[in-house]
């Protein structure tokens, strides 16, 4: 079976762990912790060394809870998401309200974003109320769905204007860019990234919280912490063991170390199908703005009629592995109830977003069966 999306340990992963393991440094300190932090502050351009922790549902539930979202609050985001955005806003007490993606890129639409805070909520001196609920608007959580990177000015501005915190869920986007700005240094923003076993980057598991304002991170960096003060078992504020563990940050520093290789590939493997579908009328790549790079995590197709369990089968047969992409939140079973806007692009799209094997290591006689098998399914009448 072709594998949809599996690890790269082409590196000095085994020698960094060895390592580990004979200075028996193998739990949260250690110096692949400290160096894993500082090259991926340096790869989102932050001015603060970033925080290493054990998942990337962790690193958002953090980054919410620094930002202050309380319990009964409500966090903006995007319904087209993975459950792990969702649970993380549940995990610090508040619940989601959803919104809307833009259909170029599959992200956060601004559109949305600003009809709903403008028409659903009432603003006050110090708050921003959903009307309906009269609960607080605590803050935005975009999410870079498929590695895209959302639009950060523009939501940013809106953000800014009424006063919200933003966390973006980057979770997949490392490597990837738009309009030239430094992610990792914007005002009242956070990112936060995942190492899980699919990413482009993993640690097999794990997650990462970058940010340019000092004292928000250090305030985060001591949640994470146990929330500790001083040598004895004193502690200040309710905290959590979140750390990541030196094991971890000794595979993430290996990856890191062929980062351009991994994006070279996934861009590859991205060009390679589209050229192959480049004449075809029933499966289309997404129409991605110019002024984006993303990171490719996964190559994304739209399709003319739904992925069915049949075509899902019809891969299956040749021992390739497809899979369902994500169903709207709006549709899970815990978050109908909750808040959300029109969902005019993410119910007409998201049974059609078909993902494609792209492990980094994949053989080009693997991707042409994958492309030649896609041929068959998606050929023109």
């Amino acid at each position: 079976m072709i594998p949809l999306c599996v690890p790269n340990l082409c590196g000095n992963e085994e020698a960094y762990l060895v390592e580990c393991v004979k200075t028996t440094f193998v739990s949260s300190v250690g110096k692949f912790v400290n160096k894993f932090e500082e090259e991926l502050a340096a790869i989102f351009s932050s001015p603060c060394n970033a925080i290493a922790v054990s998942s990337g549902t962790v690193a958002l539930q953090l980054s919410l809870s620094g930002v202050g979202v309380n319990h009964g609050d409500l966090v903006i985001t995007q319904a087209l998401t993975f459950v792990a955005t969702a649970s993380a806003i549940c995990a610090v007490g508040a619940e989601p309200a959803f919104i809307d993606v833009d259909k170029s890129d599959m992200t956060m639409s601004p559109k949305a974003l600003e009809n709903f805070l403008g028409t659903e909520c009432d603003r006050n001196v110090r708050e921003v109320i959903h009307r309906e609920s009269g609960r607080r608007i605590a803050a935005i959580l975009p999410v870079c769905t498929l590695g895209i990177p959302v639009d950060i000015l523009a939501l940013n501005e809106i953000a800014e204007r009424y006063n919200l915190p933003m966390v973006i869920d980057a979770a997949a986007a490392i490597g990837s860019a738009r309009s030239d700005l430094d992610f990792g240094n914007l005002p009242n923003t956070l990112i936060t990234v995942s190492f899980n076993g699919n990413k482009i980057v993993t640690c097999g598991g794990g997650g990462a919280i970058v940010g340019g304002d000092e004292a928000l991170m250090k305030r985060i960096k001591h949640l994470s912490t146990t929330a500790r003060v001083g040598d004895e078992y004193d502690h200040d504020v309710r905290g959590f063991n979140y750390r990541m563990t030196n094991l971890q940050a000794a595979v993430g520093c290996a990856q890191l170390e062929n980062l351009e290789l991994f994006l070279n590939k996934k861009k590859y493997i991205n060009d390679f199908y589209s050229a192959r579908f480049e004449d075809l009328t029933k499966i289309q790549p997404l129409n991605i703005p110019s002024d984006i790079v993303p990171s490719y995590w996964f190559p994304a197709f739209v399709t003319q009629s739904p992925i069915t369990a049949d075509v899902r089968q019809a891969y299956r047969n040749q021992g390739i592995d497809v899979r369902p992409f994500w169903k709207p939140m709006t549709l899970q079973k815990p978050y109908e109830n909750c808040p959300k806007g029109p969902m005019d692009v993410t119910d007409a799209i998201w049974e059609h977003l078909l993902v494609l094997p792209c492990s980094t290591n994949i053989s080009d006689d693997d991707l042409d069966k994958v492309a030649t098998t896609t041929r068959d399914i998606f050929q023109n009448d």
